[in-house]
């Protein structure tokens, strides 16, 4: 019995000793699981990691962007965000910079921020509650819902990491975001995803450029999932296009959405057109005064088109513009009724106040949306919110038509600016919306004329007169000049005209926009030391009032193709009056060059004491082959060098 308790208290003793033995190695393990979690965690975002070719040119580089974006119903979405960004140097410092926007369709769930130091440390932790909370619109913006979280974090040296979090409801799906997964230029990227869920496949249509296909998953959802990796970051170029023809991009619209209440259809223009045509209903509410008033205005005036002017300009002389954020998410404009009261709107409101105007005297006018500065409709046949940003007018008269831009008490009346020439419009019309396009980049109609007489005397000293005319988009040369008071003129034409020496003792200003549109401004100046003297000789600047081209290196690999934005033909008389006592020693000689981007010539005569040069550029609006930007840059080299000759004068 004793033996047998002898055994049995080895063999617990045996057992104990094992468990301790256990329980240690148990204990140095989990140490070293947490040991090298720790080394994970605090290394996972080393900057040191990123490989050379992705930081070769770059500010900044995307390690990871994963954009889940899960489509519930015609009425809601949820996206959630996940970017981790390592700054390399101070231009990319925008990205310590963080902002999140909602309003009543909306909110924010959720937002964190964290900061790690070049070794991948976490170096401090944002959540919501650190973030400011500011209305996203500027002062002149009398009544907006719109709102944004914003955080502004100032790390002390660099390279440095970010990582961003964020969820957000939208009560629509209308405003379907649009997916660049290289967010600029001299951006790398890592790794970049999107994730698009639906419960039904035909919810939404997708367009994307420079990416490979979506990989489709189907089970109780359907998904798209694209994906890039190790995008290198790609210099800026001149005369770039838009982003989307070079970089991935992916567009996203609904077919069908319900926002606010109203179902509305994406998968036409014409369709869309319809749905804004029925948040105008009931919106040209004018007041019996408004409407005797107008009338009033053009009794006894037959022309169509002077018409259209009166009411133009009575619209200008009433309203002002303020931004307006209200309604359907932005969408529906105000009545005119209370443009009338309050005197005030926005883009949308003023142009259903305006077309209202035009109906109350029998003349039919379009409520038109517009894309202006990046935004524009691209796609025929892929209509999206993301395409236009802006309502102007349209009003058909015969054998013409009239463009109204209601937002500027200034604009001349029928004045069409560079950036809206060309473009692709959704003239709304119930049924019958459509896409129309606005005038054309025609550089014969986009003219600025200009003539300076100048008198120089044997010192190199002159004074002269200059008039400048400009007709089409180049009104925009004489803005704001043209409605400015006496000391703003003043103080831009100094500005302008970068001449050393120059005095200007008298300008004037006059706009017609009664028939063709055009303006004028006539100065006269005295400038000293205009030449300069070497010698018995005078160096006499062949052209000093043209606008100076912007020639860019040539390209050895141009990535991007050619994109030149404006059309436009400028065209300068100069009449020199030379001193006495003075010959012509050098006279630059007659130069023409014509080519797909413009057109320049240039010639300089001689009458009697008079030299006079006359100058032509002419520049045309297109896209062109990357493989003809140096094409390009030899015809402005060209264009440049003949501008900067010099007149040479010898003394007899």
């Amino acid at each position: 019995m004793r033996l047998l308790r002898n055994r049995t208290n080895r063999l617990c003793l045996k057992r104990f000793k094992y468990f301790i033995i256990w329980f240690k190695m148990k204990k140095i393990l989990c140490f070293v699981s947490l040991l090298f979690a720790s080394v994970a965690a605090y290394s996972q975002w080393k900057s040191s990691d990123i490989p050379d070719s992705l930081k070769r040119n770059a500010d900044v580089v995307i390690r990871r962007y994963a954009t889940d974006v899960r489509i519930l119903s015609l009425d809601k979405q949820i996206t959630t965000i996940n970017k981790v960004v390592t700054v390399l140097n101070e231009q990319g410092k925008d990205f310590a910079e963080f902002r999140e926007y909602y309003d009543r369709n909306s909110r924010i769930e959720s937002i964190k921020v964290i900061l790690y130091n070049d070794f991948g440390k976490v170096v401090k932790k944002y959540y919501i509650y650190d973030f400011s909370d500011v209305s996203i619109m500027p002062s002149f913006t009398l009544y907006d819902d719109s709102r944004m979280k914003y955080l502004q974090i100032y790390p002390l040296t660099y390279p440095y990491t970010v990582e961003y979090e964020s969820k957000i409801v939208e009560n629509n799906i209308l405003l379907l975001p649009t997916w660049y997964p290289q967010l600029r230029y001299r951006m790398a990227v890592e790794n970049s995803s999107l994730r698009v869920t639906l419960s039904d496949s035909n919810m939404i249509r997708c367009k994307s450029f420079n990416i490979s296909p979506p990989i489709e998953e189907k089970d109780e959802n359907y998904s798209k999932v694209w994906e890039v990796t190790n995008l290198k970051a790609i210099e800026k170029e001149p005369y770039s296009p838009n982003a989307f023809d070079f970089l991935p991009a992916v567009f996203m619209s609904p077919n069908e959405f319900v926002f606010e209440g109203k179902l509305g259809n994406m998968q036409s223009w014409q369709s869309y057109g319809e749905w804004v045509s029925r948040l105008l209903i009931g919106r040209q509410d004018l007041s019996r005064k408004a409407k005797t008033d107008i009338q009033n205005l053009v009794k006894g005036v037959t022309d169509v088109k002077e018409k259209v002017r009166i009411v133009y300009k009575y619209m200008q002389s009433q309203t002002r513009y303020v931004g307006i954020q209200l309604g359907i998410g932005g969408f529906q404009p105000f009545p005119a009724s209370d443009v009338e009261k309050n005197g005030y709107g926005d883009c949308k409101a003023l142009s259903n106040y305006t077309s209202s105007l035009l109906d109350t005297i029998g003349i039919k006018s379009y409520y038109c949306e517009i894309g202006v500065g990046n935004t524009r409709i691209n796609f025929k046949d892929f209509p999206s919110i993301s395409q236009t940003d802006h309502i102007i007018v349209c009003v058909p008269i015969d054998k013409d038509t009239i463009w109204l831009e209601c937002t500027s008490q200034n604009d001349p009346f029928g004045y069409v600016s560079h950036v809206k020439q060309g473009q692709k419009v959704l003239l709304v019309n119930g049924l019958e919306s459509r896409l129309v396009n606005t005038p054309g980049a025609i550089a014969d109609k986009n003219v600025q004329a200009r003539t300076i007489v100048f008198k120089l005397d044997s010192l190199g000293d002159g004074s002269g007169k200059m008039k400048t005319s400009v007709s089409g988009a180049e009104l925009e040369n004489l803005m704001p000049e043209i409605w400015s008071s006496k000391k703003e003129q003043a103080e831009i034409i100094q500005r302008k005209y970068r001449i050393p020496g120059i005095i200007f003792n008298e300008y004037e200003y006059h706009v017609e926009d009664s028939s063709d549109i055009n303006a004028s401004e006539t100065l006269s100046f005295k400038v000293k030391g205009f030449a300069s003297q070497t010698g018995r000789r005078l160096f006499v600047p062949f052209n000093p009032f043209v606008q100076k081209l912007s020639v860019p290196s040539k390209s050895k690999k141009r990535l991007t193709k050619v994109f030149i934005d404006e059309s436009y033909t400028h065209i300068d008389t100069l009449k020199y009056s030379l001193p006495r006592g003075f010959s012509i020693e050098f006279l630059p000689k007659t130069k023409t060059i014509s080519n797909k981007f413009g057109l320049y010539s240039t010639s300089a005569s001689v009458d009697g004491d008079k030299v006079i040069v006359i100058r032509k550029y002419q520049q045309n609006r297109g896209k062109y082959d990357a493989k003809e930007f140096n094409n390009l840059v030899d015809f402005l080299f060209d264009v440049s060098r003949q501008d900067n000759q010099s007149l040479v004068l010898i003394k007899n």
